[in-house]
């Protein structure tokens, strides 16, 4: 392929671009994509990234995640694309990285973990994960980057929150699994009156990874036209009416 391309035997590239296409997986994704990436192979390119955001938790597990570049990795820690159960494995993958060398890899520890969405992780566990690093001047450095990363600046001159709580910080990737919840409501015969309405307390939970409706915890009482919010990984559903008429 590379003699192909020095040749400018286009059709041969597309030969072999589509016979690598066939022969993607965990183990050699991250290498086809560099390679596409210093030939200029830009369907190929495409092809391997996309298969990275797709595959990125087995991915990040590979030694070839731990050979990429410091500009490729934080490309990837970028996307929007990536199909993670949740952000800490977007931080693991960061400090994998940043651990298999930590002499050279330390001093871009802002630079690597400025993709990680923060607000995401539950801080018990980021806290945890920081203690267990062995480097010391690393851990340090961590630390001292998690406090500026969660403390608003005091400063009455500049009285705002740093970077990382804007909108994109704080909201889930695009790819990223999600639930959807149908809690409570109502419901009435075809042509019923209003007065007929039946409050319900089934609680229904929509997979964005599976596309699959399930029924989950139901409420304590049936009611409808109530709020909820989530804290913590937890839902709180306030107020509402029972039966919805009254």
């Amino acid at each position: 392929m590379t003699a192909a391309d020095m040749l400018q035997l286009s059709h041969v590239v597309a030969l072999c671009c589509d016979f690598l296409k066939e022969q993607i997986e965990p183990g050699n994704c991250i290498g086809f994509f560099q390679f596409s990436e210093q030939l200029c192979c830009q369907p190929l390119l495409e092809v391997t990234e996309s298969y990275i955001h797709a595959h990125f938790p087995e991915v990040q597990r590979g030694e070839e995640f731990l050979a990429l570049s410091k500009e490729q990795l934080i490309r990837l820690l970028r996307s929007e694309e990536l199909c993670i159960e949740d952000e800490h494995q977007v931080f693991s993958a960061a400090m994998s990285w940043l651990q298999k060398d930590t002499t050279t890899r330390k001093r871009h520890v802002v630079e690597v973990l400025e993709p990680v969405r923060f607000p995401l992780l539950p801080p018990q566990r980021l806290h945890k994960d920081i203690e267990e690093v062995t480097d010391f001047s690393l851990r340090v450095a961590l630390q001292t980057l998690l406090r500026e990363y969660c403390e608003p600046s005091l400063s009455p001159k500049d009285k705002k929150l740093c970077s990382f709580l804007q909108p994109s910080r704080v909201r889930p990737r695009r790819k990223a699994r999600k639930f959807l919840y149908a809690i409570g409501g109502y419901t009435r015969l075809q042509g019923g009156r209003w007065s007929d309405s039946r409050a319900l307390s089934c609680v229904e939970r929509f997979d964005t990874f599976s596309q699959y409706w399930s029924t989950v915890s139901s409420l304590h009482q049936a009611r409808s036209g109530m709020s909820a919010a989530v804290l913590d990984g937890k839902i709180y559903v306030v107020g509402g009416r029972y039966p919805p008429h009254t």
